[in-house]
């Protein structure tokens, strides 16, 4: 089975954005996202009372565990996966795309921790252009969101401008000026 053209490929954590945004709009076109997306996918008919409901439900259900399957290639991806509990014979995308969620998305707190002292020391003098600069400055915006961590406006002026906070020798756990979002 071939991807549909606007599926990407889950390769995992450094391209996962892209994926969901993919995934989410063939899945809007099939008019299926709400098994994945909705907060509260649609319930499952009963199958002795609403016979047609169900055969409906279940249909468009593996339509949408279909789409997703879909996208999941990469050996790396489906070992995280499997080694994280994945269960095959489950056939909720659901419950898989939330699988997907919290093993590959998720950080370490190493990583989650380079990824902000990175951010926290960029200088402007370090680049040959501001081009460059801003490139990567909005490179390392983006990972620090990623990895959930919120800054006042203050925080985020001063580092794109370098000039009002200064370079933490080691991160002070006992005083922060951003907080992690849940």
């Amino acid at each position: 089975m071939s991807a549909p053209s606007s599926l990407v490929y889950l390769k995992g954590e450094h391209n996962i954005n892209t994926w969901e945004q993919g995934l989410e709009a063939e899945l809007d076109s099939l008019g299926l996202s709400k098994f994945i997306f909705a907060k509260n996918p649609p319930a499952e008919p009963d199958e002795d009372t609403e016979p047609e409901k169900h055969e409906a439900w279940f249909m468009k259900r593996a339509s949408a565990m279909k789409v997703l399957l879909a996208t999941l290639k990469d050996e790396s991806v489906i070992t995280t996966l499997t080694v994280n509990g994945w269960d095959m014979k489950n056939k909720d995308p659901k419950a898989l795309f939330n699988l997907i969620q919290s093993c590959i998305a998720r950080l370490t707190n190493e990583a989650r921790t380079e990824v902000l002292h990175a951010f926290m020391t960029i200088r402007r003098s370090n680049f040959d252009s501001l081009g460059s600069f801003l490139n990567q400055y909005t490179k390392l915006r983006k990972r620090v969101h990623d990895a959930k961590y919120e800054f006042t406006d203050d925080v985020e002026v001063g580092h794109l401008y370098n000039a009002k906070m200064p370079i933490p020798s080691t991160l002070d756990t006992g005083r922060r000026p951003w907080r992690i979002s849940r």
